[in-house]
């Protein structure tokens, strides 16, 4: 079975993404990791313009470097001399399968990233029939699961998956077995790894108007993650944000009404974490245990 992200000793393994911060311009990088006794790591910059200049998370500031520590994740940035930047991710950790199977058998992509393997498209797991307006509000009240298509069209599915109230998510039974939803701390520590909450939102975001409305700030997705922008259902059965923001419950508890919740952007590259009200509809993901 292939896998995603996988370290041998002494060997050369080259990881590429793109991404670009201005729609007139095209840069690609790759990293080249020769892992051995010494670790040698190397930027491999194509069709920007010179000269360069490297960002590794490290701190490093130079095209390459050699290190003595193993198993460490790194993120390179390199932006060129008119402004075009591109990322890439090393990750050692990363061996995945491919796929992964719900309960109802619907089939996602898995991408490894800062060590974990996450789900590359939302959820779409069904837990009983999809819940009108007068159903949302009585479940939430009475503390219940319950999920909807996004705007309450099953033709959104594909794209954007389900929204779940938190309740849902409490249940445990979203996710396969040995995955999980992420809880805030996990969330978090996606974020940093993708450069913080000013900019992981465009690293985690899709491409295309399926996905977002425009503009979709900062939008590169080369984490390979793949948020899309399934907007929200209140508390009081009303959709909002469809296309205009991505927002995932983690499996934090704030207090007896409350959970914690990510949110992504169409007009911003942040992703920043916020606590709402459990009886809200929000997209769901699920990291491996």
């Amino acid at each position: 079975m292939k896998k995603t992200y996988f370290l041998i000793p002494l060997f050369l393994l080259s990881i590429s993404f793109l991404s670009c911060k201005k729609s007139d311009c095209f840069i690609s990088v790759t990293i080249t990791a020769d892992i051995g006794f010494i670790n040698h790591f190397t930027a491999n910059v194509s069709d920007g313009i010179e000269p360069y200049t490297y960002h590794w998370s490290n701190g490093e500031d130079s095209k390459d470097f050699i290190t003595t520590m193993d198993s460490v994740p790194y993120t390179l940035t390199v932006t060129d001399a008119s402004g075009c930047t591109a990322t890439s991710f090393y990750d050692p950790f990363g061996e995945c399968d491919d796929t992964v199977t719900d309960g109802d058998g619907n089939v996602y992509e898995v991408v490894s990233i800062n060590g974990k393997c996450w789900m590359a498209s939302n959820l779409k797991k069904s837990t009983g029939a999809p819940v009108d307006s007068l159903g949302w509000v009585s479940q939430g009240i009475a503390k219940l699961p319950a999920w909807c298509f996004p705007q309450n069209d099953m033709e959104h599915n594909a794209a954007h998956g389900k929204l779940y109230n938190w309740y849902a998510v409490e249940d445990g039974h979203l996710c396969p077995d040995h995955w999980h939803i992420p809880t805030a701390a996990e969330w978090h520590d996606l974020i940093v790894f993708l450069g913080g909450d000013q900019v992981a939102g465009g690293a985690m975001k899709e491409l295309g108007s399926e996905f977002w409305d425009d503009p979709n700030t900062g939008a590169t997705n080369s984490s390979r993650f793949s948020a899309s922008g399934g907007g929200d259902r209140s508390n009081q059965g009303l959709f909002e944000s469809f296309r205009k923001a991505g927002i995932y419950w983690s499996s934090t508890e704030v207090d007896a009404n409350a959970a914690s919740y990510i949110i992504l952007f169409n007009t911003a590259a942040s992703a920043l974490a916020g606590n709402q009200n459990k009886a809200h509809g929000y997209s769901c993901r699920c990291v491996h245990d």
